[in-house]
């Protein structure tokens, strides 16, 4: 048999026990085309959207059809780590959702209750020797025709070869796509920074989604610097960088992100919208469009979070409160410090300061298990917050104590937050220079930032403090020593 331009050998098999895909192998069904080693999938030469992890996910069922493979096995295997259960269920979500399959009527993956999944679908593989007979004779090569011949004894069926002709087959096989690299005018690791691109992207979103801003941020980075022109990578920037209050950088990220996908993909993609919308202080038409979304992925705690932040931020509590109800019935909830943090936030709002204290402190227990240094400094500068509104003594030094981690784990805007409440705390308790010293911290940051959500609060907070300043003949010599400050100047002539 000689095969003439580049055509593959296809053949199918009867798998007794797991085994890993040879290299070139790629795993073909109901018209899918699964390539194991570059981690992705194609529909009619279209490339089928799913993340590596996800495409990993449906490999490692694959290569194991027919048998039950635990959720704890796929954990290790793919993420090699203790990660959060919902990690595992977004991925067999978005698997499904590509394949056209759903739980009730599974074609291809059947989940066994309290054990795992199970691939059902009948696969074909497509075997590695690929000869591309009309390059080779360009380049001057020898074309090799392989005579397959009966083999006994083996589990592969179709594809009968000699002993000889495997390993030669193999080795030009190799010899074949180091010479595609070579020759490529691309980049020859190119698949290696994808590869290694997606391993961060996903360790950004699993952080991000738990609340540590901050090694999110650290991840997204190094995916933005191994693919600079993905814009999903951009958009995991720009959704660490709001969390962290860094809105100037998350802009700027968000609309780069936008022009890397429409001059792709010719589209607009409704998530990169809902951050443009959440960092001009539209959280109204944030949560609009955020509602689309997770009643399009009810799965997804990441947008289940963003959805109940956005409705905080817009005041709207109650709505926060139902959105949170709901995500309390999603995997991996009750793991989460994240959606702990808002839950406490929102019901803070309102005034049950003590349940709100409850679920702070039982986050910071999740934040340390998940190893969330960030979500726990901010979570710990809550907490203190939560104190002061219950009038206790020792609310100034757990605010102190948050400041320190946040500091630690340089959270700019976290470390702002903090000298907002003291500054809030001493206005209380009338002590309105003091006031307006830890507000004079606080302010540079935010305006570096061009956090404009945190100004507006430190702009009220400033606003008190004057007025008290105003009003209490006792503070007259305190206006003296407040004449050259020029913060101080300009809220007292936006009083007047």
């Amino acid at each position: 048999m000689t095969f003439k331009g580049r055509k593959a050998l296809k053949f199918s098999y009867s798998r007794r026990v797991p085994r890993k895909a040879l290299l070139g192998e790629q795993y073909v069904f109901d018209g899918f085309r699964l390539d194991p080693h570059r981690a992705i999938i194609t529909q009619g030469g279209e490339r089928v959207p799913l993340t590596p992890r996800a495409v990993q996910t449906l490999t490692e069922l694959i290569e194991n059809s027919g048998l039950v493979v635990s959720k704890d096995v796929l954990i290790e295997r793919i993420w090699g780590t203790a990660v959060d259960e919902n990690n595992l269920n977004q991925s067999i979500s978005a698997i499904r959702r590509a394949l056209g399959d759903t739980p009730k009527r599974a074609r291809y993956i059947v989940t066994v209750p309290g054990s795992g999944y199970r691939f059902v679908g009948v696969v074909e593989v497509e075997s590695p020797l690929l000869l591309a007979s009309e390059t080779a004779t360009q380049q001057g090569e020898t074309v090799l025709a392989v005579q397959p011949k009966p083999v006994s004894n083996s589990t592969w069926h179709g594809l009968a070869l000699p002993a000889g002709a495997v390993l030669v087959a193999t080795v030009l096989t190799i010899a074949f796509t180091v010479g595609r690299w070579n020759n490529s005018k691309s980049n020859p690791k190119r698949g290696l920074e994808i590869s290694e691109s997606s391993v961060r992207l996903a360790d950004a979103n699993r952080l991000r989604v738990v609340g540590d801003a901050v090694r999110a941020l650290e991840m997204a980075n190094e995916a933005v610097a191994l693919e600079p022109d993905s814009w999903q990578a951009r958009l995991t920037r720009t959704q660490a960088l709001k969390n962290l209050g860094r809105f100037q950088e998350a802009h700027t990220e968000a609309i780069l992100a936008q022009n890397l996908l429409m001059r792709r993909e010719r589209r607009v993609e409704p998530l990169i919208e809902v951050q443009l919308r959440q960092l001009d202080l539209d959280y109204a038409g944030a949560s609009k469009g955020l509602k689309k979304l997770v009643a399009e992925q009810p799965e997804s705690m990441d947008l289940a979070i963003q959805l109940a932040w956005s409705e905080a931020d817009a005041k709207n509590y109650e709505d926060a409160l139902t959105t949170i109800k709901a995500a309390r019935r999603l995997p991996g909830a009750e793991r989460n410090p994240e959606l702990d943090r808002v839950n406490a936030t929102a019901l803070g709002m309102l005034g049950e300061n003590s349940a709100a204290l409850n679920l702070v402190l039982q986050a910071q227990q999740k934040a340390m298990t998940v190893r969330g240094g960030s979500s726990l400094g901010r979570l710990v500068l809550l907490e203190g917050g939560l104190r002061m509104n219950l009038l206790e003594s020792a609310a100034m030094d757990v605010v102190q104590r948050g400041r320190a981690l946040c500091q630690v784990e340089q959270d700019e805007m976290c470390v702002a937050k903090s000298y907002r409440v003291e500054g809030n705390r001493y206005v209380d308790h009338r002590q309105y220079y003091l006031a307006m010293k830890s507000y004079r911290k606080a302010m540079p940051i935010a305006q570096r930032q061009m956090n404009f959500q945190e100004m507006e609060r430190l702009f009220e907070g400033l606003s008190a403090a004057v007025d008290g300043i105003n009003e209490n003949p006792r503070q007259a010599s305190m206006n003296q020593v407040l004449s050259s400050d020029s913060l101080y100047q300009t809220m007292f002539v936006a009083k007047r």
